[in-house]
């Protein structure tokens, strides 16, 4: 990678001046304008919700993609599919100018990139699917909403960082030298995220936004952002990095729990093969005001790892009932262990789903037990798994688009979102209270968790299979058993059979097969 030094960007004031007419008028205020003359390798840029960091983000990038010929620009978040309604609205719809040529090509879903007529290339992209956007070189790549990633992710992508398409200068030594930068933008987590670290370690330079930068910000803004409480309220109101007081899932750590579905695949060779789960089961929380949540877990021995999830404010029970079947039909659930509270809509469900690939009725829905103290037992339970590192959370895990309710509240929008903040009442005496959760926690993904949780404790619903080839045979000494299990477990065949019923000793012959 070619050194790194001076501004890219001529005086903002002069810039904006050109664009005024074209486009429609931004005015750079506080630390936006240090965004967009900052020209250090790594930046963190970070703020409370709604100080305008994505909308002044995107200025410098269209500012960078008409200074320079010819560069290539990477916009990624966890998911592709996130940046279609947040991102690229406003690129779209409040930082290019309409008609601009490089808006014209496919709709925003189906949009893989910008060109413009310079030959700059502003390529869209997701962690989800990490080799189409890793097999390139770029000059600035942005990573929004970057708290949702991992260190792992930012580095791989630092790799990627080369294509050396704006000169600066030449060095001492004639050297050429080029100027890149990556941006990390966000909203703080908790103290100790990895961009947090990775700033305090004067690894990237720290921007902070406020609301007074956001010329747009209203007193009506603010009532919501007021509106929150504990460590939500001191990230997206005040922009701090803080931990929740007295965290119940306290030994939950992303480093540990966090994976990806494609770890998981049967055969890495063919991912259509799917996943080498043994069998799949659910928790589910109802909802209507407040969010509602199917938690997807697939079973490998006694490891549970979170591979769908669905988590939606305000949506009627037949979408539910809709959104239910797709999970069926890629997950082929077991068991879906539900709030009891909600009778009335666990028989909807039962009903609607029943004859769901030859069900009986209400055989696949089922109320989870509401014994005294069963809360915290289950919660006790979940810690327990996260401790043996039997409980896992694949982030690729979205089965439904993302609640856009839940994101224009504040509130979180799934499992990994819910966890870092569930925390414990608090006493009189500023004491937490360890046998009560606080109420003001949003806890529905956690809920749908742990009565799944609790169901589990003493239930295996793993197939059995019974080997073809029966011990000391050539088919089982040559490992034709493992080809077997293979072929079975992708046409979810099984034969329940004990292998000393299937092949008496007198019965074998030379091959293993049964006479």
């Amino acid at each position: 990678m070619g050194a790194r030094v001076g501004r890219p960007i001529a005086g903002v004031e002069e810039i904006q001046a050109k664009e005024r007419s074209a486009k429609p008028q931004f005015r750079a205020h506080g630390a936006s304008v240090e965004m967009l003359t900052a020209c250090e390798p790594e930046i963190l840029y970070e703020g409370p919700a709604n100080t305008g960091k994505s909308r002044t983000l995107l200025e410098k990038c269209y500012m960078l993609a008409n200074e320079f010929a010819g560069m290539r620009q990477l916009w990624v978040r966890k998911t592709r599919k996130s940046m279609t309604e947040s991102i690229l609205v406003t690129w779209e719809e409040h930082v290019v100018p309409k008609g601009h040529p490089c808006l014209s090509g496919p709709a925003r879903s189906h949009r893989d990139f910008y060109d413009f007529p310079n030959g700059t290339r502003v390529v869209l992209g997701g962690m989800d699917n990490p080799d189409r956007i890793m097999s390139t070189e770029y000059d600035f790549v942005c990573y929004f909403e970057a708290t949702e990633g991992e260190q792992d992710e930012w580095e791989k992508l630092g790799t990627r960082v080369r294509n050396k398409a704006i000169h600066v200068g030449t060095g001492k030594d004639g050297e050429a030298l080029y100027w890149d930068q990556m941006v990390a933008d966000c909203n703080p987590s908790h103290s100790n995220h990895w961009l947090n670290k990775r700033a305090l370690d004067g690894k990237m330079r720290r921007i902070r936004a406020r609301h007074c930068d956001n010329p747009v910000f209203t007193k009506r803004d603010q009532a919501r952002l007021d509106a929150l409480s504990g460590a939500r309220r001191a990230r997206l109101r005040d922009g701090l990095w803080v931990s929740a007081e007295g965290q119940i899932l306290s030994n939950y750590d992303p480093a540990k729990h966090h994976t990806r579905l494609d770890q998981w695949l049967l055969d890495p060779e063919e991912p259509s093969a799917g996943l080498k789960f043994d069998w799949y089961g659910a928790g589910l929380d109802f909802g209507y005001r407040h969010a509602q949540a199917l938690e997807v877990f697939g079973m490998i021995g006694e490891t549970a790892v979170r591979v769908g999830e669905i988590y939606r404010r305000e949506m009627r029970p037949d979408w539910w009932a809709g959104a239910i079947e797709r999970a069926i039909d890629r997950f082929d659930l077991k068991v879906i262990v539900a709030d009891g509270a909600d009778l009335t809509a666990i028989h909807y469900l039962n009903d609607r789903l029943g004859p769901l690939g030859g069900r009986d009725e209400g055989d696949l829905i089922v109320a989870a037990d509401k014994k005294p103290g069963y809360a915290l037992s289950n919660l006790q339970m979940m810690q327990d798994h996260l401790a043996d590192g039997t409980l896992l959370f694949a982030e690729d895990a979205f089965l439904e688009e993302p609640c856009t309710v839940c994101a224009e509240q504040f509130k979180p929008q799934g499992l990994l979102e819910e966890i870092p903040d569930f925390r414990w009442a608090v006493l009189k005496d500023g004491q937490p209270a360890r046998e009560t959760p606080d109420p003001r926690c949003v806890d529905h993904a956690i809920d749908a968790t742990h009565m799944f949780l609790g169901w589990l404790w003493g239930t295996d619903l793993t197939p059995t299979w019974g080997p073809k080839h029966a011990p000391g045979s050539y088919g089982s000494e040559l490992d034709h058993n493992a080809v077997h299990e293979h072929d079975e477990r992708l046409l979810g065949f099984n034969d329940t059979t004990a292998i000393d019923e299937h092949w008496p000793d007198e019965d074998i012959d030379p091959l293993g097969y049964v006479n």
